[in-house]
């Protein structure tokens, strides 16, 4: 028997929204655009198509003979923007909503010089775009310092560099050159109009080969300086807070790894989360590895811990809250035996989220901790996720915030962390596991519900999450990897991809349905020349102008040799 889903609300003289259309079996048809969809509308509607998330929709409306008609009218719940972005429109003797479109540029070639291994991408305060990224230098320096006694090794050197764009032409120029043991993320912020760009160098290790601070190259093009926000472990002071024996938290000069750079809403703080993997070489140092922050308001920096001894601090992401205080998402892959990574959230007061729970007077047996958790060395540990108060769960004996876990391993630069301007915290991540782009907001960071944002072949991977300033709605830009059921990306179904919100904020967040997806790049799926798209960073001016930045590589057939470039998009609201 022929059902229809769709269901019509008649109100006096004006006809509500039909939610679906119907192809006889209950399916939406696909579509790319409204041209796609045609045939009669459901009974009772009178309006048009629409293709919506790739779906046919009816847009139930009522006749008009001019826009004044159409004033009164109830904003359809399916229409593709809220009322408040979008306008009415008398069309053909229907009233019609008209959405703002968003239109991407051509690519943009940035700099081809073996290019946008690792970026980050920020809004000028100059109204355009800027990057900060590694390129690749063929030249070799050696160690000086011996490693674990040894002679001098050889050096590998990379380029730190620096683009702008001035919302016509890019300009690249090199900041500095460095000695890689390994390339550890990239991040860029602008204090004023001065830019700063957060990276691992500086100075080489005492057991690795290669720069070991948590750097910060600051000024400006022609104008750059350099100098440690970071050095070494034992800045941050564990002291007796060391969950572990203290010489593990406050030994080493391997910090910097992973930086994540932000500014206070107030622009009177910059901070900055890293981390710390003490000797940098021992897969002890790596299992008690910290996540650890530091923060200046325009002299030298302090510093705190935020996670301590317990492999943390992975591809962290800094944002500050309503409140003025930092927040950080970020990954622990070094749980347990079970192989198990999860991703964690953590703000200030840090020790609340991350430590061991010390009752007033220390524990002395397990009666003096509460939900059955042991007592040891005068802390509280639980073992089980039934020991935490819910929501919190158990995670390396310590009742922890988790937003989700993961069984395969995560790559790099897959956890974006921003705050709605309710305050609410709003986390993109990707899952390797369903190989989606995930979303999960709190309002308090323990408690998050999560869903899929897109699920369209193998996608999700280095999500960047920002709110839109024109709609005060989150919007993502991250990487299609490959058709589904693929671990290896493909660069014949490979490219850049941009999600927004178009639902109801923050009900439908978790509702992929009203997440609007598509290609940046203007070849799309099409592009089978280039793996593009890769370590993508977007960024959105004030006035809703969007820039993505992202990574393209290409196999150039004359010689054989890879090419790397950084590429770059503009999008803007039509």
């Amino acid at each position: 028997m022929r059902r229809s889903l769709c269901l019509v609300f008649l109100f006096a003289l004006t006809v509500a929204v039909a939610s679906c259309s119907d192809d006889g079996n209950g399916d939406k048809p696909d579509c790319t655009t409204g041209a796609d969809c045609t045939g009669a509308l459901p009974d009772g509607c009178d309006g048009y198509w629409e293709c919506i998330g790739q779906k046919c929709e009816p847009i139930c409306t009522s006749a008009c003979t001019s826009v004044d008609d159409c004033l009164g009218e109830e904003w359809p719940t399916n229409a593709d923007c809220s009322q408040s972005e979008g306008q009415w429109s008398c069309d053909n003797g229907v009233c019609r909503t008209i959405c703002p479109t968003l239109t991407w540029s051509a690519r943009m070639e940035v700099d081809l010089e073996d290019a946008g291994i690792q970026l980050d991408l920020a809004a000028a305060p100059s109204g355009g775009f800027a990057i900060a990224y590694y390129k690749r230098n063929s030249e070799t320096s050696t160690c000086e310092k011996p490693i674990l006694g040894g002679p001098p090794t050889v050096a590998i050197l990379d380029d730190i560099g620096y683009a702008w764009y001035d919302g016509t032409d890019w300009n690249q120029e090199d900041v500095v050159t460095i000695e890689t043991a390994m390339l550890s993320g990239i991040s860029l912020v602008f204090d004023g109009n001065n830019p700063m760009i957060g990276y691992l160098g500086g100075e080489e290790g005492l057991q690795i080969c290669g720069g070991s601070d948590m750097m910060i190259s600051s000024g400006g093009p022609g104008n750059w300086s350099h100098s440690a926000a970071v050095a070494t472990s034992g800045e941050t002071g564990a002291g007796g807070d060391c969950p572990k024996m203290q010489s593990i938290c406050d030994f080493g000069d391997v910090v910097g790894l992973w930086p994540s750079l932000a500014k206070s809403q107030d622009g009177s703080i910059i901070g900055v989360t890293y981390r710390d993997i003490h000797n940098g070489y021992t897969k002890d140092a790596d299992d008690c590895a910290d996540l650890e922050y530091a923060f200046t308001s325009g002299g030298g920096w302090s510093h705190e811990w935020i996670d301590l001894a317990r492999g943390s601090g992975d591809f962290s992401s800094l944002a500050f809250g309503n409140d003025g205080e930092p927040a950080v998402a970020y990954y622990n892959g070094e749980v347990g035996t079970s192989g198990e990574g999860v991703i964690l959230f953590a703000r200030r007061p840090w020790a609340e989220w991350t430590q061991p729970l010390v009752t007033d007077p220390p524990c002395q047996t397990a009666a003096d901790c509460p939900n059955g958790q042991a007592c040891s060395g005068g802390e509280c540990l639980c073992n089980t996720d039934g020991q935490c108060d819910s929501p919190k769960l158990c995670v390396e004996n310590r009742c922890s915030a988790v937003i989700d876990t993961i069984a395969a391993g995560l790559p790099e630069k897959s956890i974006s962390l921003a705050v709605g301007p309710d305050g609410r915290y709003l986390v993109a991540y990707y899952d390797p596991d369903e190989q989606n782009l995930m979303i999960a907001h709190s309002e308090d960071g323990l408690a998050w519900q999560k869903g899929i944002v897109d699920a369209d072949g193998h996608t999700g991977q280095y999500p960047s999450i920002v709110i839109l300033p024109n709609t005060n709605k989150p919007a993502i830009a991250y990487y299609r990897c490959n058709e589904p059921s693929h671990d290896d990306c493909n660069r014949n179904h490979d490219g850049p991809r941009f999600a927004y919100f178009k639902g109801d904020y923050p009900l439908d967040l978790t509702t992929q349905s009203k997440w609007k997806k598509g290609y940046i790049s203007n070849t799309g799926d099409a592009d089978s020349v280039a793996t593009d798209g890769k370590h993508i960073s977007l960024a959105v001016q004030p006035d809703g102008t969007i820039g993505v930045a992202y990574y393209y590589s290409w196999v150039d057939p004359s010689d054989n040799s890879t090419k790397e470039h950084l590429m770059f998009h503009k999008g803007t609201w039509e």
